[in-house]
């Protein structure tokens, strides 16, 4: 469902505006889309695979909840970069995702993806929060609070809170998520070309 979602987000994203803004957002949520896509699959098809196609499949999951971190944060920079900061932008985020996945050489678990992916979520918040109240764009508190919205997900995930055998932490976790994904994208629709 996320993975369907996420795709079809970005889709409406990049119909908005021409901006680096917009084309990183919609990143973000294409992203997010693949990285569900091959964390369901993990899930869902990772018992009756070969031992090697799984890690390759929960590797490439992990590289994509880091690739959306690092989206997320662009996202939130452009509103204070100019085309120099552009291309610095660009080549730190090379740099910072060429070392986490070496890094995932050494460890390969969903917190470790928790640990790189946390703080460019604060970083993207640093971003927005004075992107709405000094700069004026009004998308960007719906943004704060998506994003917001999706750490609460996420310590919900970790709690392990089941409320139901059949509606588990993993569950919830993503239904909250979706809610945190539909701000998000009516926040980005919202900004004007920066």
């Amino acid at each position: 469902m996320i993975g369907c979602i996420g795709l079809y987000l970005g889709w409406q994203t990049l119909q908005i505006q021409d901006s680096l803004f917009h084309i990183l957002w919609a990143c973000s949520f294409f992203s997010l889309s693949l990285g569900a896509f091959l964390g369901g699959s993990y899930y869902g098809f990772g018992p009756r695979l070969p031992n090697y196609i799984t890690k390759v499949i929960w590797r490439l999951t992990l590289i994509f909840v880091g690739i959306t971190g690092l989206f997320l944060a662009g996202s939130a920079a452009t509103f204070y970069i100019n085309e120099t900061g552009k291309f610095g932008l660009m080549i730190g985020s090379a740099i910072l995702i060429i070392k986490y996945v070496l890094d995932l050489n050494k460890d390969d678990t969903f917190h470790h993806a928790i640990k790189f992916y946390v703080p460019l979520i604060i970083l993207a918040l640093i971003g927005f929060i004075p992107a709405f109240f000094s700069l004026g764009y009004t998308g960007a508190l719906p943004i704060v609070i998506g994003l917001l919205v999706n750490l609460s997900a996420a310590g919900v995930q970790a709690s392990g809170l089941t409320l139901h055998k059949h509606f588990n932490h993993n569950d919830l976790f993503h239904v909250i998520q979706i809610l945190g994904m539909i701000l998000m994208y009516r926040g980005g629709s919202e900004i004007s070309t920066v």
